[in-house]
């Protein structure tokens, strides 16, 4: 298989990402500078100018007709570099991808087209959310367009900072029609979200070791999953026959199971069809029988079976997270952002495969999706125009969705060996997903609970419900504040 050179910023998004994935929310530190001013445009854009009609366009990026906004400054603000850099005339083909050298030449196409300027600012993931409420508090938006976290989305639409999308965005958008560009994210029944369309890149895995597994003399997960043998069931079997003592020592050294606790319970509670948040409902499913039975699962990896590692502490996601890298783990939790794309690379031969299926699920629902995207601050001039500009920015391959997907999956070879493992992530993101945003939910307890039964002595139903009141709260507080 064909090895390229990362695509820095769908790593970098990837990332992002995967801060929505704690257990609980947290307040966000205060900003270290002061907000940025985004410059107004010098007219009025009426939908009759903004927006020509797709069958008299002959390329997709003459969808929308050129205009002049006197010099507008746009500012989209995200928590990492975008690349590229708009500070430079073109990029050297020799350093720069494919991918960066195209967006470069588009956010210049789109500046001369409407006479106006682009402006990537990168604002740190924990003062992203405060910048949002103090400048649109103000009445002064620090940003034309913001990337959120799932995490961060829900603060914001409750405290009535960025708008629903569906009356602000051109008659003709693709985010609500052909959707070869963007997509829309809904909470709460309203879209507020624009996620970028191409090959899905968003699952949660079970990635194994295939060194240890091969000398197991043991089916792999991947095999076990497409004889449709991938259960709970078999992946205590082979975390079992895993952990071992290997040198002799009287200590175990090689483990059946790793990853941040944090992050495998929502797998295994996704795996078993349970939930965590039925917004439908407006309830928290934090004691559904389904959950509870993964938690019970996740108890006898932990402590009843004693096969899961963990590296310091059970919050301790950065250890936890990166455990695998030793080559001492059988099988660990994993992202496509957590393997890495350049020396040192791994030791040991990795494959992919889903989260096997607990015997309460009866779908094909395998890990927890929750979707975030770019989002428009209340309060911004023209948010048609934003986000018409932010369309034309995002479809920097004019169209050629057959070159924009070859990027990304150029980056996923540069993470999965072998095709079937690239194919297999690809499938997984785009065919197992379950949407719940628990995780978007302020101060939700899973924490709680998973410190009182790893770490205080507490049996997982002990744990549920001690905090259960606890949850349903915080979900009552959230929908109670979204009428």
């Amino acid at each position: 298989m064909k090895k390229v050179k990362s695509v820095a910023c769908l790593l970098a998004a990837a990332i992002a990402a995967s801060c929505t994935a704690g257990c609980s929310g947290g307040q966000t530190a205060a900003p270290s500078e002061a907000p940025s001013e985004a410059s107004p445009a010098s007219s009025q854009v009426s939908e009759a100018s903004s927006e020509a009609s797709s069958a008299e366009a002959e390329n997709p990026q003459d969808k929308y007709k050129a205009q002049d906004l006197g010099g507008r400054k746009f500012t989209f603000a995200y928590n990492w570099d975008m690349v590229p850099s708009t500070s430079a005339d073109k990029l050297d083909s020799k350093t720069a991808t494919e991918e960066q050298i195209g967006k470069l030449a588009n956010l210049k196409r789109i500046e001369k087209k409407y006479n106006c300027k682009i402006k990537y600012i990168n604002v740190p993931y924990d003062q992203i959310s405060e910048k949002l409420t103090t400048s649109v508090m103000a009445n002064q938006p620090f940003c034309d367009a913001i990337n959120l976290s799932t995490a961060q989305i829900y603060p914001a639409i409750l405290g009535n900072q960025i708008l629903p999308l569906e009356e602000n965005v051109p008659d003709n958008s693709d985010l609500f029609h052909d959707k070869n560009v963007i997509y829309p994210v809904s909470y709460l029944g309203k879209a507020y979200a624009m996620a970028e369309t191409g090959p899905a890149q968003s699952g949660q895995f079970i990635a194994f070791n295939r060194d240890i597994i091969k000398q197991l003399g043991m089916d792999a997960p991947d095999e076990l999953y497409k004889k449709g043998e991938w259960t709970w069931d078999n992946f205590m079997k082979l975390a079992k026959a895993a952990t071992k003592d290997t040198n002799g020592d009287g200590k175990i050294d090689q483990y059946g199971f790793g990853g941040t606790p944090g992050r495998a319970a929502p797998l295994f509670i996704a795996s078993n069809d349970g939930c965590l948040l039925d917004e439908t409902d407006k309830k928290s499913g934090l004691d559904d029988p389904k959950t509870v039975e993964a938690l019970e699962f996740v108890n006898k990896i932990y402590n009843v079976e004693k096969v899961g590692y963990i590296a310091n502490e059970i919050n301790d996601y950065n250890s936890n997270d990166y455990s695998f890298k030793k080559g001492n783990i059988a099988m660990f939790y994993c992202e496509d952002w957590m393997l890495p794309t350049s020396d040192p690379k791994l030791s040991f031969k990795v494959g992919c495969a889903p989260a096997p299926k607990g015997p309460s699920n009866k779908t094909d629902n395998l890990y927890f999706k929750a979707e975030a995207g770019v989002c428009i601050p209340k309060g911004v001039k023209d948010p048609k125009i934003v986000a018409q500009v932010f369309e034309e920015v995002i479809d920097w391959c004019g169209g050629d969705f057959d070159e924009k997907s070859g990027t990304t999956m150029q980056w996923l070879e540069t993470l999965w060996p072998t095709e079937d493992d690239v194919n297999m992530s690809v499938d997984i993101s785009k065919k197992c997903g379950k949407v719940d945003y628990y995780s978007a939910i302020p101060d939700y307890p899973l924490g709680n609970v998973l410190n009182a039964f790893l770490h205080d002595g507490k049996t997982p139903a002990q744990a549920v419900e001690q905090n259960k009141q606890v949850a349903q709260s915080k979900v009552d507080a959230v929908f109670k504040n979204s009428k």
